[in-house]
Protein backbone atom coordinates (compact mmCIF):
# COMPACT_ATOMS: atom_id res chain seq x y z
CA UNK A 1 0.00 0.00 0.00
CA UNK A 2 3.05 2.13 0.37
CA UNK A 3 3.60 2.68 -3.26
CA UNK A 4 0.18 3.51 -3.80
CA UNK A 5 0.68 7.62 -5.01
CA UNK A 6 -0.77 9.69 -2.07
CA UNK A 7 -1.64 12.37 -4.90
CA UNK A 8 -4.31 10.25 -6.21
CA UNK A 9 -6.77 11.88 -3.33
CA UNK A 10 -6.86 15.26 -3.88
CA UNK A 11 -10.62 16.76 -3.37
CA UNK A 12 -9.50 20.17 -2.62
CA UNK A 13 -6.95 21.02 -5.61
CA UNK A 14 -9.37 23.55 -7.45
CA UNK A 15 -9.37 21.01 -10.57
CA UNK A 16 -10.99 18.50 -9.13
CA UNK A 17 -13.59 20.60 -7.38
CA UNK A 18 -14.45 21.58 -10.96
CA UNK A 19 -14.41 17.93 -12.30
CA UNK A 20 -13.98 14.96 -9.75
CA UNK A 21 -14.38 12.50 -12.32
CA UNK A 22 -11.36 12.36 -13.13
CA UNK A 23 -9.94 11.73 -9.85
CA UNK A 24 -12.39 9.25 -9.35
CA UNK A 25 -11.46 7.37 -12.32
CA UNK A 26 -8.08 6.92 -11.51
CA UNK A 27 -8.98 6.12 -7.59
CA UNK A 28 -11.48 3.09 -9.80
CA UNK A 29 -8.34 1.80 -11.59
CA UNK A 30 -6.48 0.45 -8.19
CA UNK A 31 -6.75 -2.71 -6.75
CA UNK A 32 -8.35 -2.93 -3.66
CA UNK A 33 -9.27 0.96 -1.55
CA UNK A 34 -7.01 3.77 -1.61
CA UNK A 35 -5.34 4.95 1.67
CA UNK A 36 -6.20 8.91 1.80
CA UNK A 37 -3.45 11.21 3.98
CA UNK A 38 -6.05 11.67 6.26
CA UNK A 39 -5.87 7.92 7.40
CA UNK A 40 -9.36 7.00 5.93
CA UNK A 41 -10.01 4.60 3.28
CA UNK A 42 -11.61 5.85 0.20
CA UNK A 43 -14.05 3.64 -1.42
CA UNK A 44 -15.12 4.61 -5.52
CA UNK A 45 -16.43 1.35 -7.18
CA UNK A 46 -19.60 0.62 -7.17
CA UNK A 47 -19.13 -3.12 -6.02
CA UNK A 48 -17.60 -2.10 -2.76
CA UNK A 49 -19.62 0.83 -2.11
CA UNK A 50 -23.57 -1.12 -1.95
CA UNK A 51 -21.49 -4.13 -0.24
CA UNK A 52 -20.47 -0.94 2.68
CA UNK A 53 -23.40 0.81 2.53
CA UNK A 54 -25.82 -2.36 3.12
CA UNK A 55 -23.50 -3.75 5.63
CA UNK A 56 -24.41 -3.13 9.11
CA UNK A 57 -21.70 -3.48 10.32
CA UNK A 58 -20.29 0.09 9.00
CA UNK A 59 -22.36 2.80 11.09
CA UNK A 60 -22.99 6.69 10.34
CA UNK A 61 -21.03 8.50 13.10
CA UNK A 62 -17.81 9.74 11.45
CA UNK A 63 -17.52 13.52 12.08
CA UNK A 64 -19.36 12.75 15.21
CA UNK A 65 -16.14 10.94 16.30
CA UNK A 66 -14.05 13.38 14.84
CA UNK A 67 -15.82 16.03 16.99
CA UNK A 68 -15.40 13.66 20.18
CA UNK A 69 -11.45 13.28 19.84
CA UNK A 70 -11.30 17.05 19.91
CA UNK A 71 -12.71 17.68 22.74
CA UNK A 72 -10.42 15.44 24.05
CA UNK A 73 -7.42 16.44 22.27
CA UNK A 74 -7.84 20.43 22.29
CA UNK A 75 -8.90 21.14 25.56
CA UNK A 76 -9.11 24.84 24.81
CA UNK A 77 -11.71 23.94 22.03
CA UNK A 78 -13.58 21.56 24.16
CA UNK A 79 -16.94 23.92 24.90
CA UNK A 80 -16.88 24.53 21.31
CA UNK A 81 -16.27 20.83 20.18
CA UNK A 82 -19.34 19.90 22.81
CA UNK A 83 -21.70 22.49 22.06
CA UNK A 84 -21.81 20.82 18.36
CA UNK A 85 -21.85 17.56 19.46
CA UNK A 86 -24.74 18.55 21.49
CA UNK A 87 -26.24 20.12 18.64
CA UNK A 88 -26.16 17.52 15.88
CA UNK A 89 -25.30 14.10 17.54
CA UNK A 90 -29.14 13.27 17.05
CA UNK A 91 -29.10 14.06 13.42
CA UNK A 92 -30.16 10.96 12.02
CA UNK A 93 -27.99 10.53 9.16
CA UNK A 94 -25.36 10.46 12.81
CA UNK A 95 -27.50 7.90 13.88
CA UNK A 96 -27.75 4.01 13.54
CA UNK A 97 -29.20 0.22 15.21
CA UNK A 98 -32.92 0.94 16.93
CA UNK A 99 -32.65 4.76 17.44
CA UNK A 100 -32.31 5.52 13.65
CA UNK A 101 -35.45 3.06 12.86
CA UNK A 102 -37.45 4.38 15.48
CA UNK A 103 -37.01 7.91 15.22
CA UNK A 104 -36.94 8.13 11.15
CA UNK A 105 -40.13 5.61 10.84
CA UNK A 106 -41.54 8.50 13.19
CA UNK A 107 -40.50 11.02 11.10
CA UNK A 108 -41.18 9.45 8.18
CA UNK A 109 -45.30 8.58 9.23
CA UNK A 110 -45.93 12.09 8.47
CA UNK A 111 -42.86 13.19 6.32
CA UNK A 112 -44.14 10.85 3.69
CA UNK A 113 -47.65 11.70 3.70
CA UNK A 114 -46.89 15.35 2.43
CA UNK A 115 -48.72 16.50 -0.52
CA UNK A 116 -46.90 19.76 -1.70
CA UNK A 117 -46.70 20.03 -5.70
CA UNK A 118 -49.18 22.64 -5.41
CA UNK A 119 -46.61 24.41 -3.14
CA UNK A 120 -44.01 24.25 -5.14
CA UNK A 121 -45.61 25.14 -8.39
CA UNK A 122 -46.56 28.17 -6.30
CA UNK A 123 -43.39 28.84 -5.44
CA UNK A 124 -41.70 28.72 -8.77
CA UNK A 125 -44.22 31.51 -10.50
CA UNK A 126 -43.33 33.45 -7.02
CA UNK A 127 -40.21 33.29 -7.10
CA UNK A 128 -38.94 32.81 -10.98
CA UNK A 129 -37.19 36.32 -12.37
CA UNK A 130 -38.55 38.32 -15.37
CA UNK A 131 -35.65 39.17 -16.48
CA UNK A 132 -34.14 38.29 -19.24
CA UNK A 133 -30.41 37.17 -17.48
CA UNK A 134 -30.16 36.11 -13.96
CA UNK A 135 -28.38 34.05 -11.81
CA UNK A 136 -30.03 30.43 -10.83
CA UNK A 137 -27.96 30.31 -8.22
CA UNK A 138 -29.67 32.22 -5.60
CA UNK A 139 -33.27 30.74 -6.98
CA UNK A 140 -32.37 26.89 -6.87
CA UNK A 141 -31.65 27.21 -3.27
CA UNK A 142 -34.45 29.80 -2.54
CA UNK A 143 -37.19 27.54 -3.85
CA UNK A 144 -36.74 24.52 -1.87
CA UNK A 145 -35.71 26.97 1.29
CA UNK A 146 -39.26 28.11 0.41
CA UNK A 147 -40.99 24.79 -0.03
CA UNK A 148 -39.61 23.93 3.60
CA UNK A 149 -40.54 26.90 4.90
CA UNK A 150 -44.23 26.19 3.74
CA UNK A 151 -44.18 22.80 4.86
CA UNK A 152 -42.54 23.31 8.21
CA UNK A 153 -45.21 26.07 8.91
CA UNK A 154 -42.48 28.54 9.08
CA UNK A 155 -43.66 32.02 9.38
CA UNK A 156 -42.44 34.11 5.89
CA UNK A 157 -40.82 36.81 7.69
CA UNK A 158 -38.45 33.98 8.53
CA UNK A 159 -37.58 32.59 5.31
CA UNK A 160 -34.65 34.77 4.26
CA UNK A 161 -32.86 34.35 7.59
CA UNK A 162 -32.88 30.33 7.51
CA UNK A 163 -32.24 30.05 4.18
CA UNK A 164 -29.04 32.10 5.20
CA UNK A 165 -28.10 29.35 7.94
CA UNK A 166 -28.68 26.58 6.06
CA UNK A 167 -26.38 27.92 3.42
CA UNK A 168 -23.80 28.58 6.07
CA UNK A 169 -24.24 25.29 7.68
CA UNK A 170 -23.72 23.10 5.04
CA UNK A 171 -20.48 24.86 3.42
CA UNK A 172 -18.81 25.10 7.25
CA UNK A 173 -20.26 21.14 8.42
CA UNK A 174 -18.08 19.72 5.18
CA UNK A 175 -16.96 16.03 5.25
CA UNK A 176 -13.10 17.29 6.66
CA UNK A 177 -14.11 19.59 9.62
CA UNK A 178 -11.45 22.01 9.82
CA UNK A 179 -10.81 24.05 12.70
CA UNK A 180 -11.51 27.72 11.18
CA UNK A 181 -15.08 26.34 10.33
CA UNK A 182 -15.79 25.15 14.19
CA UNK A 183 -16.95 28.76 15.55
CA UNK A 184 -19.26 28.98 12.01
CA UNK A 185 -20.93 25.54 12.73
CA UNK A 186 -21.50 26.60 16.61
CA UNK A 187 -23.11 29.69 15.56
CA UNK A 188 -25.36 28.64 13.35
CA UNK A 189 -26.60 25.40 15.08
CA UNK A 190 -27.20 26.92 18.05
CA UNK A 191 -29.25 29.99 16.34
CA UNK A 192 -31.38 27.24 14.46
CA UNK A 193 -32.05 24.96 17.54
CA UNK A 194 -33.01 28.39 19.48
CA UNK A 195 -35.10 29.33 16.65
CA UNK A 196 -37.07 25.82 16.00
CA UNK A 197 -37.96 25.79 20.37
CA UNK A 198 -39.81 28.77 19.74
CA UNK A 199 -40.92 27.44 16.69
CA UNK A 200 -42.42 24.42 18.46
CA UNK A 201 -43.65 26.50 21.30
CA UNK A 202 -45.64 28.49 19.35
CA UNK A 203 -47.42 25.57 17.33
CA UNK A 204 -48.05 24.17 20.39
CA UNK A 205 -49.96 27.34 21.44
CA UNK A 206 -51.62 27.89 18.43
CA UNK A 207 -51.34 24.37 16.35
CA UNK A 208 -52.00 24.04 12.59
CA UNK A 209 -51.56 21.77 9.86
CA UNK A 210 -48.02 22.14 9.30
CA UNK A 211 -45.39 19.02 9.41
CA UNK A 212 -44.16 20.51 13.08
CA UNK A 213 -47.57 20.42 14.02
CA UNK A 214 -48.19 16.94 13.39
CA UNK A 215 -44.74 15.76 14.64
CA UNK A 216 -45.26 17.71 18.33
CA UNK A 217 -48.81 16.04 18.92
CA UNK A 218 -47.68 12.43 18.59
CA UNK A 219 -45.89 10.37 21.49
CA UNK A 220 -42.19 10.11 20.80
CA UNK A 221 -40.82 6.95 20.12
CA UNK A 222 -38.82 5.29 23.32
CA UNK A 223 -35.13 6.46 23.81
CA UNK A 224 -36.47 9.71 21.35
CA UNK A 225 -36.08 13.23 23.71
CA UNK A 226 -37.52 16.21 22.57
CA UNK A 227 -34.42 17.69 22.21
CA UNK A 228 -33.89 15.02 19.40
CA UNK A 229 -36.47 15.67 17.03
CA UNK A 230 -35.51 19.36 17.98
CA UNK A 231 -32.11 19.02 16.34
CA UNK A 232 -33.76 16.82 13.31
CA UNK A 233 -36.62 19.55 12.22
CA UNK A 234 -32.81 21.46 12.11
CA UNK A 235 -31.40 18.61 10.10
CA UNK A 236 -34.48 18.51 8.08
CA UNK A 237 -34.88 21.74 6.74
CA UNK A 238 -30.83 21.74 5.83
CA UNK A 239 -30.75 18.51 4.31
CA UNK A 240 -34.09 19.57 2.11
CA UNK A 241 -32.66 22.89 0.69
CA UNK A 242 -29.29 22.28 -0.14
CA UNK A 243 -28.53 19.54 -2.17
CA UNK A 244 -31.64 20.19 -4.08
CA UNK A 245 -30.07 23.25 -4.57
CA UNK A 246 -27.46 21.85 -5.98
CA UNK A 247 -29.59 19.15 -7.95
CA UNK A 248 -31.62 22.38 -9.39
CA UNK A 249 -27.97 23.69 -10.66
CA UNK A 250 -26.08 20.63 -12.02
CA UNK A 251 -29.09 19.16 -14.01
CA UNK A 252 -30.10 22.56 -15.99
CA UNK A 253 -26.25 23.18 -16.21
CA UNK A 254 -25.87 19.42 -17.67
CA UNK A 255 -29.11 19.70 -19.98
CA UNK A 256 -28.41 23.14 -21.12
CA UNK A 257 -24.70 22.86 -22.29
CA UNK A 258 -25.46 19.43 -24.54
CA UNK A 259 -28.89 20.40 -25.78
CA UNK A 260 -31.28 18.57 -23.68
CA UNK A 261 -33.76 21.21 -23.01
CA UNK A 262 -35.40 21.79 -26.35
CA UNK A 263 -35.68 17.95 -26.57
CA UNK A 264 -37.60 18.11 -23.06
CA UNK A 265 -39.98 20.95 -24.09
CA UNK A 266 -40.62 18.56 -27.67
CA UNK A 267 -41.38 15.89 -25.15
CA UNK A 268 -42.01 16.97 -21.43
CA UNK A 269 -42.56 13.01 -20.80
CA UNK A 270 -38.69 12.29 -20.98
CA UNK A 271 -38.44 14.74 -17.85
CA UNK A 272 -38.32 12.24 -15.73
CA UNK A 273 -36.10 10.25 -17.29
CA UNK A 274 -33.58 14.08 -17.31
CA UNK A 275 -33.91 13.76 -13.73
CA UNK A 276 -32.44 10.64 -13.06
CA UNK A 277 -29.16 11.14 -15.09
CA UNK A 278 -28.76 14.39 -13.75
CA UNK A 279 -29.11 12.68 -10.36
CA UNK A 280 -26.49 9.75 -11.86
CA UNK A 281 -24.36 12.01 -14.11
CA UNK A 282 -23.50 14.62 -10.96
CA UNK A 283 -25.10 14.16 -7.84
CA UNK A 284 -25.29 16.54 -5.71
CA UNK A 285 -24.25 14.20 -2.20
CA UNK A 286 -20.29 13.13 -3.68
CA UNK A 287 -19.45 11.97 -0.29
CA UNK A 288 -20.70 10.47 2.36
CA UNK A 289 -18.57 8.02 5.53
CA UNK A 290 -19.02 5.13 7.78
CA UNK A 291 -17.03 3.15 10.48
CA UNK A 292 -15.81 -0.06 10.95
CA UNK A 293 -17.39 -1.96 14.16
CA UNK A 294 -15.22 -5.04 13.20
CA UNK A 295 -12.34 -6.46 11.27
CA UNK A 296 -13.37 -6.95 8.20
CA UNK A 297 -11.76 -7.26 4.54
CA UNK A 298 -13.22 -4.92 1.35
CA UNK A 299 -11.93 -5.73 -2.36
CA UNK A 300 -8.52 -7.32 -0.61
CA UNK A 301 -7.96 -4.36 1.73
CA UNK A 302 -7.76 -5.42 5.49
CA UNK A 303 -9.99 -3.43 7.31
CA UNK A 304 -9.58 -2.49 11.29
CA UNK A 305 -12.07 -1.86 13.68
CA UNK A 306 -12.58 1.63 14.28
CA UNK A 307 -11.36 2.35 10.75
CA UNK A 308 -12.89 5.44 8.55
CA UNK A 309 -13.96 4.90 5.33
CA UNK A 310 -15.10 7.89 2.78
CA UNK A 311 -17.90 6.41 0.11
CA UNK A 312 -17.91 7.83 -3.48
CA UNK A 313 -21.10 7.90 -4.38
CA UNK A 314 -20.34 10.10 -7.86
CA UNK A 315 -17.75 7.58 -8.61
CA UNK A 316 -20.42 4.53 -8.32
CA UNK A 317 -22.75 6.42 -10.52
CA UNK A 318 -19.80 6.58 -13.32
CA UNK A 319 -18.50 2.95 -12.59
CA UNK A 320 -18.18 1.72 -16.05
CA UNK A 321 -18.85 -1.87 -15.01
CA UNK A 322 -22.03 -0.45 -14.14
CA UNK A 323 -22.64 1.75 -16.59
CA UNK A 324 -21.57 1.34 -20.38
CA UNK A 325 -20.35 4.75 -21.69
CA UNK A 326 -21.00 5.79 -17.48
CA UNK A 327 -19.26 9.79 -18.64
CA UNK A 328 -21.65 10.38 -21.41
CA UNK A 329 -25.25 11.70 -20.46
CA UNK A 330 -28.17 9.94 -22.13
CA UNK A 331 -31.54 9.72 -20.94
CA UNK A 332 -32.01 5.90 -22.35
CA UNK A 333 -30.53 4.48 -19.25
CA UNK A 334 -31.52 1.58 -16.71
CA UNK A 335 -31.71 4.32 -13.38
CA UNK A 336 -32.76 1.64 -10.99
CA UNK A 337 -29.17 1.22 -9.98
CA UNK A 338 -27.55 4.47 -8.92
CA UNK A 339 -26.98 5.33 -5.79
CA UNK A 340 -27.30 8.89 -5.94
CA UNK A 341 -29.41 9.07 -2.35
CA UNK A 342 -27.22 6.50 -1.20
CA UNK A 343 -28.38 3.13 -0.48
CA UNK A 344 -29.61 0.57 2.27
CA UNK A 345 -30.62 2.19 5.83
CA UNK A 346 -29.56 5.50 5.10
CA UNK A 347 -31.42 5.73 2.08
CA UNK A 348 -31.96 9.53 2.08
CA UNK A 349 -35.52 10.11 3.39
CA UNK A 350 -36.14 13.25 0.77
CA UNK A 351 -35.63 11.46 -2.16
CA UNK A 352 -39.04 12.35 -3.38
CA UNK A 353 -38.97 16.10 -2.38
CA UNK A 354 -35.81 16.82 -4.24
CA UNK A 355 -36.97 14.75 -7.73
CA UNK A 356 -40.18 16.55 -7.42
CA UNK A 357 -38.80 20.02 -6.95
CA UNK A 358 -36.75 19.58 -9.90
CA UNK A 359 -39.20 18.10 -12.11
CA UNK A 360 -41.32 21.04 -11.88
CA UNK A 361 -38.38 23.48 -12.63
CA UNK A 362 -37.76 22.25 -15.80
CA UNK A 363 -41.33 21.76 -16.30
CA UNK A 364 -41.38 25.54 -16.12
CA UNK A 365 -37.89 26.35 -18.14
CA UNK A 366 -39.01 23.94 -21.17
CA UNK A 367 -42.06 26.39 -21.51
CA UNK A 368 -39.86 29.51 -22.00
CA UNK A 369 -39.38 30.35 -26.07
CA UNK A 370 -35.61 29.67 -25.40
CA UNK A 371 -33.58 29.16 -22.14
CA UNK A 372 -29.65 28.29 -21.81
CA UNK A 373 -26.63 29.09 -19.58
CA UNK A 374 -24.94 31.40 -20.79
CA UNK A 375 -21.06 30.64 -18.78
CA UNK A 376 -19.53 28.05 -16.76
CA UNK A 377 -20.37 27.30 -13.73
CA UNK A 378 -18.83 28.79 -10.23
CA UNK A 379 -18.15 25.89 -7.91
CA UNK A 380 -18.04 26.20 -4.16
CA UNK A 381 -15.34 24.14 -2.55
CA UNK A 382 -17.11 21.75 -0.49
CA UNK A 383 -16.71 18.10 -0.55
CA UNK A 384 -20.00 16.89 0.88
CA UNK A 385 -22.66 18.53 -1.26
CA UNK A 386 -20.88 19.42 -4.83
CA UNK A 387 -22.73 22.89 -5.52
CA UNK A 388 -22.18 25.86 -7.85
CA UNK A 389 -22.44 29.22 -6.67
CA UNK A 390 -23.09 31.07 -9.65
CA UNK A 391 -24.85 30.20 -12.85
CA UNK A 392 -25.44 32.54 -15.23
CA UNK A 393 -28.65 31.60 -17.50
CA UNK A 394 -30.80 33.77 -20.07
CA UNK A 395 -34.72 32.85 -21.12
CA UNK A 396 -37.40 34.26 -23.35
Amino acid sequence: MSDWPASLWTPYRSSVIEDPYPMYRSLRAYPGLYPAPSGDWIVTRYSDIRAVLKDTSFLNGNRLRWLERGASEFPERYDVFQSILKAVSPFLVFQNGHYHQALRKFISAEWNTLSIGTVIEENIIHLWPSDSLFDLAPIAMQLPAKVMCDVMGIPEADFKKLEQLSHKMIMAFDLYLSFRNLSVVKETANAFLAYFQQLIEAKEQAPDDSLISKLIRHPLPDGVSRYDLLSNLFFLFISGVETTASLICHGVWHLSTRDFLPKLAADPTRISSAVEECLRFDPPAQLVARYATRDTTIAGTEIAKGDSLTICLASANRDESVYEEADRFSLDRDFSKHLAFSHGAHYCLGDWLARLEFSAVLSHIVKKKSFRVMSAPVWRPNLSVRSIQSLMVTQT
